[in-house]
């Protein structure tokens, strides 16, 4: 791969991007009745795709034994199995872009969990971070919630979850990540599992 496509930029955009895909996808997928379970699925398999040549490659593909086991299906279901289910139950109702938006906040979420649990001290700028985050979903959410085609009120809720789960999903796999364990290798098997 080139140096210039595995720079820090590079990698954030292509990212960005891929990531970005998934609303609209996910809207014409509910638009054409595919069930959330098999699109959350096929973004697991499409990973798994993607990482069994390279670990393979690198030597690198073993099977998970002990802790790593108990972290690859706790992370499967916190990080992708109930995350993208809910999202992709979501977008037909809410919305593509109200629903990306509320992913997007999955950062803010991730702030305010490891503060609370005191995994992570913010600074005075990353509580102003949280805050302007939190408020911003807030009113976000009020007016999405109050428009003339409003989705019913339990659907902006469901949206609200999302970055939530998310947020559960990136404290746990800090918390119980297993030593020496490489993450394309818990990825693997993560997505997998899902």
């Amino acid at each position: 791969m080139s140096p210039l496509l595995q720079s820090p930029v590079a990698l954030l955009l292509i990212t960005g991007t891929l990531i970005g895909f998934n609303f609209p996808l996910g809207k014409l997928a509910g638009d054409a009745g595919i069930s959330p379970l098999i699109w959350a699925m096929a973004l697991s398999l499409g990973v798994t795709t993607l990482l069994l040549p390279v670990l393979i490659k690198k030597r690198r593909l073993t099977l998970p034994k002990g802790r790593m086991v108990r972290y690859v299906i706790i992370s499967a279901l916190i990080s992708f199995i109930l995350p993208n289910i809910l999202l992709f139950s979501v977008i037909p109702h809410a919305g593509a872009g109200y629903t990306g938006l509320m992913f997007a906040l999955s950062p803010v979420f991730t702030l305010a969990l490891a503060t609370l649990f005191r995994l992570k001290t913010p600074s005075r700028l990353g509580l102003v971070g949280i805050g302007l985050g939190l408020a911003g979903a807030i009113v976000v959410s009020v007016t999405r919630g109050t428009a003339p085609q409003a989705p019913p009120l339990m659907w902006i809720g469901a949206a609200m979850l999302i970055p939530a789960m998310l947020a559960c999903g990136n404290i746990y796999r800090t918390l119980d990540w297993p030593k020496n364990a490489a993450p394309d290798a818990l990825a693997f098997w993560s997505h997998g599992f899902s």
